[in-house]
């Protein structure tokens, strides 16, 4: 963020007061896998460390999803690899160069990077009904669990943890963040993508 890194601008919308850069690829609104325009329209100064980033990504985050689908949801994951093939056969030509740093192993496509919390109840509509959103937040800070009054359920989820939840049907939030600094990482993936 120092380097500076670009948020778009913000618009209200049923999440969040703070906005989120999406980060990586995906298919929504396209028949091509595109690179998303956060990944792409950044400064050239900021490109290493976002790659750093990615690389963080790939091999601290993405081996724990896999290891929790593999025991936790088996029958998610040859979906993912499936889409996963899909996706490096058909990343949209001028947006090749992009896709390597951000090819997460088809354990999620896109990452939304924002500071603080989604303190509206929502549901994510763009995800997968099937398909696992993970919540990987990083900082110190107070506040910011997850919840979900579906099920009657806070989770606290602290720096250094990764959180699954099915976020096209559970309604869920995230309480505010009453002292300190969250960065949070939500790696998910759109619901065409899984369907191709």
């Amino acid at each position: 963020m120092a380097a500076g890194f670009r948020f778009p601008k913000h618009k209200q919308d049923n999440r969040s007061s703070t906005p989120a850069a999406h980060l990586g690829s995906w298919h929504l609104s396209s028949g091509d896998l595109m690179v998303t325009r956060d990944t792409r329209n950044q400064l050239p100064e900021v490109e290493p460390i976002m790659n750093e980033l990615f690389e963080h990504v790939q091999t601290k985050v993405v081996p724990p999803i896999c290891e929790a689908l593999l025991h936790h949801a088996p029958q998610v994951l040859p979906k993912m690899q499936k889409a996963h093939e899909y996706a490096k056969e058909n990343v949209r030509k001028e947006h090749q160069a992009y896709y390597e740093p951000v090819d997460f192993g088809g354990m999620f496509f896109t990452l939304a990077i924002k500071e603080g919390s989604s303190e509206r109840l929502h549901i994510d509509f763009n995800d997968h009904p099937h398909s696992l959103t993970w919540l990987v937040p990083f900082g110190e800070w107070t506040g910011g669990d997850f919840v979900v009054p579906q099920l009657g359920a806070v989770v606290p989820v602290r720096s250094g943890q990764i959180l699954g939840a099915m976020t096209r049907v559970l309604l869920h939030c995230g309480t505010p963040i009453t002292s300190g600094r969250r960065l949070v990482l939500t790696c998910f993936t759109d619901n065409t993508l899984i369907r191709t």
